[in-house]
């Protein structure tokens, strides 16, 4: 009987963490994942673009500075239309910690040196994990919303 119990409860902790497993990866940060491709915005032209996914934002612009951005688009209509959530890029230390770990095949956690803005004008920059960006990265959306990642 004691056998039993221990079978269950072992059983029992597999599928804790394995749901806490599914739940980490569904709510992750969509921080820097590397695809195919990815929608870039220039904040000095107001451009839109789209580059490869393993571009590191933030990118020089046409100006000369660093002004592109990395988009984090979503659709509720299956692709019909799309909103940027916010915008997205790394502090000076983490890109280089991200471009170095890309050129040899390794990762690091984006999420620590990552920076967000709310699209609207005049939004400021804010860490991705400070309580001000919740907001931010969790967007309202509508009642069982079937949340589609944009890219192009």
């Amino acid at each position: 009987m004691a056998e039993n119990s221990k079978s269950g409860k072992i059983v029992l902790v597999v599928a804790l963490l394995v749901a806490a497993g599914g739940v980490t990866y569904y709510f992750r940060s969509p921080g820097f994942h590397p695809s195919k491709g990815a929608y870039y915005f220039d904040e000095e032209t107001g451009e839109e673009m789209a580059r490869p996914g393993t571009d590191v934002p933030p990118l020089i612009g046409k100006g000369g500075k660093p002004t592109i951005v990395r988009e984090f688009k979503y659709s509720v209509d299956g692709g019909k239309t799309s909103k940027v959530a916010y915008y997205f890029k790394y502090t000076d230390d983490w890109k280089k910690k991200l471009e170095e770990a890309q050129a040899h095949g390794g990762s690091v956690d984006a999420v620590l040196g990552e920076l967000i803005r709310a699209p609207s004008p005049g939004s400021k920059w804010i860490s991705f994990g400070s309580d001000e960006a919740q907001p931010i990265v969790h967007p309202d959306l509508p009642p069982n919303a079937d949340v589609l990642i944009m890219s192009p």
